[in-house]
């Protein structure tokens, strides 16, 4: 089974290697991306870790400011955006946020959501691989065949060239949240449907 690490902002696990842990899990320090043959799943620092030096280790599940951006756009609104609502009720996100309320004692809020699904990722990822390898669950993450449920809908993904999980958002206005984007065209794959949100692909700066 896979051990992880949560960083938090004044360190990152350096001994991770050593400590034999599959991936690590946290918002640390965006001067300081983690130096690491291990995947990093980045809840926090969601900008900097996109610039140089970046590295092909962090998987980025904090949506970016881009995705942000379009989400209001696509809403016409400028309310809040996030990844993530305690109000939401479909897809089973009522039974999630209401055991993670009755377990925590708080509504699940966007960071909350963040933290979940990589730590479901990585779990159902090592289950489906037979494997509890560092090397082997990044190899894995960006494949065709590598998508999530994160109770949304619609499958997770993450994009090969920036290394984001593809996802709808919300934008809150008030006590409204609406979901982004909101339908499918004929045929179309969920995958491209969720590329609406953010940057297209570009070449990648980052690097291992």
């Amino acid at each position: 089974m896979p051990r992880l690490c949560s960083a938090g902002r004044s360190c990152w696990c350096r001994e991770a290697t050593a400590r034999g842990l599959t991936a690590i899990i946290g918002d640390v320090s965006c001067n300081e991306p983690p130096y690491s043959d291990m995947p990093f799943f980045d809840v926090g620092c969601a900008e900097a870790l996109r610039k140089a030096p970046c590295r092909r280790n962090v998987f980025h599940i904090t949506p970016h400011a881009s995705m942000r951006r379009d989400a209001q756009a696509m809403a016409k609104s400028q309310g809040r955006v996030s990844a993530w609502e305690p109000t939401l009720v479909r897809f089973g996100a009522d039974t999630l946020n209401r055991r993670f309320r009755e377990r925590f004692g708080t509504p699940m809020t966007e960071e909350a959501w963040t933290a979940w699904i990589a730590t479901k990722i990585i779990w159902e990822s090592a289950l489906k691989l037979q494997s509890a390898s560092p090397t082997t669950l990044m190899a894995h993450l960006t494949t065709p065949t590598a998508q999530f449920d994160g109770h949304k809908g619609l499958p997770l993904s993450f994009r090969t060239w920036d290394q984001q999980l593809r996802q709808p958002l919300y934008v809150v206005d008030g006590k409204r949240a609406t979901e982004v984007p909101t339908a499918l065209r004929a045929g179309e794959p969920a995958r491209e449907l969720l590329d609406r949100l953010g940057a297209g692909p570009t070449p990648s700066r980052c690097h291992a």
